[in-house]
Order: structure tokens, then sequence, then C-alpha cells
């Protein structure tokens, strides 16, 4: 793999997870809890699927007409199936950082108590 295109991986992965968390704290934002595995799982794999598909656009300006045309560049199959492969490897660098930025729970280990004698 290209360094460029681990970076990019590594980068877009670090820029979804924080902002799943930032929203998963937001109030106004009811479609990401804390407590929602599956919901926030779908919700960054849907976004893992935005970051790497690879639909392009181009927004030109018409110079004659005054109007603006919009063009979407769609990816062959080959390209497609790629698309998943890079897909999968953005949803794993995805769930890798957020379990290694997830806040840990401690565990406590408390003394035995002994029963009370009457």
């Amino acid at each position: 793999m290209d360094a460029s295109v681990g970076v990019t991986h590594f980068t877009s992965a670090a820029i979804v997870v924080y902002a799943m968390n930032k929203l998963k704290s937001a109030k106004w934002f009811p479609l990401l809890q804390k407590d929602w595995t599956w919901i926030n799982r779908a919700f960054s794999m849907f976004v893992a699927f935005a970051v790497s598909i690879g639909i392009h656009y181009t927004w030109t300006a018409d110079t004659i007409g005054g109007g603006h045309t919009l063009t979407l560049q769609i990816p062959t199959l080959a390209v497609l199936g790629l698309s998943i492969w890079h897909w999968l490897n953005q949803y794993a660098m995805q769930e890798t950082l957020h379990q290694l930025t997830k806040p840990k729970v401690a565990v406590v280990q408390l003394p035995p108590v002994e029963p009370l004698k009457p």
C-alpha cells in the first residue's frame, strides 16, 4: 500500500472517530448514543462507505450561459469492487481507533469483608 493511502485512511478514520464521539455526547443529535452499539456501528460503516467509495463530483461554471454544471463520476465495477475493499479497510481503521481511544472502565478490587458476628 502506498504510504499516502495509509495516512489518508488513518486521518479520515481519526476525524470520523472524533466526530462520532462528539456527536454521542451532543444532546441535539439523538441518532448516536453511548449505549447504542449496533446503531453506532452501522453509522460508522455508512461513514466508512462514504469516505472510501470513490464517487467524485465536479462543479463548474458555464462561462457562456451563466449557469453551472454538476458532473458525477461513478466508478466501474472493478473500481467498485476495490472500493468495497477500501471500505472494509476504512471501517477496520475507524473501529481500531475507536477501541484505542474510548475511555477504559477501571475495575477496583476490594478486600474481602468479614461477616459480622452476633
